[in-house]
């Protein structure tokens, strides 16, 4: 029996030459639905921010477009805020008092490729995408925004 640890997966996959001729799976948020997110108390005059930076898993590479990270529940809003490294345990009061939770109501149909389970198979990507190299995910971000579908982001 072997005592050797196991290799590491490698890095996330690219996004495949023909994902243009792939059928996206699509989630669609209806009007009405409520999306929760964190953001500086210093912006609370605008929740709706949608940034151009590179910091952001699915943000463009170059600026092509903004994003904006909101949860389906405060839960999960704030765990993406705040407990994204998974070495910090603890969160400041001053950092709470610095931030704000805000509820954004869906006004339109929202579609949104699915990026989970057999959703990611499909377009032939895997979990490294959503949890590993930030710039590969941005380029995962681009191609599903040039996508034929056009959807409206990621779910």
């Amino acid at each position: 029996m072997s005592t050797a640890r196991p290799s590491a997966p490698g890095p996330p996959p690219e996004p495949p030459p023909d994902l243009t001729a792939r059928r996206l799976t699509v989630h669609t948020l209806t009007p009405g639905t409520e999306l929760f997110r964190v953001h500086p108390l210093r912006h609370a005059h605008a929740p709706l921010y949608f940034g151009r930076g590179s910091v952001g898993r699915f943000n463009a590479p170059n600026a092509e477009f903004g994003t904006l990270y909101a949860a389906l529940d405060p839960y999960a809003a704030f765990l993406e805020t705040f407990a994204r490294d998974p070495g910090v345990r603890l969160v400041s009061a001053l950092t709470l008092t610095e931030n704000v939770l805000v509820r954004l109501d869906v006004k339109a149909p929202l579609a949104l490729v699915d990026l989970s389970g057999a959703s990611l198979r499909r377009v032939g990507a895997d979990t490294r995408v959503v949890s590993g190299d930030y710039q590969v995910a941005q380029r995962w971000a681009l191609a599903l925004w040039q996508h034929p579908q056009m959807p409206d982001g990621l779910y």
